[in-house]
């Protein structure tokens, strides 16, 4: 699994090998982190 930036979507882009979570902060103001906790994944976003 690999987790990356750099190409920014909407909302997070899960697939079975990664997972986007470049949600454009720079544009959109929304910053989002994964995390990561055995088999368990989750999100957290913020907004301006």
């Amino acid at each position: 699994m690999v987790v990356h930036g750099h190409s920014i979507a909407p909302e997070v882009d899960e697939r079975d090998n990664r997972i986007g979570i470049d949600t454009g902060a720079y544009y959109s103001g929304q910053l989002t982190a994964l995390g990561l906790e055995g088999t368990q994944r989750w999100t957290l976003q913020t907004t301006e």
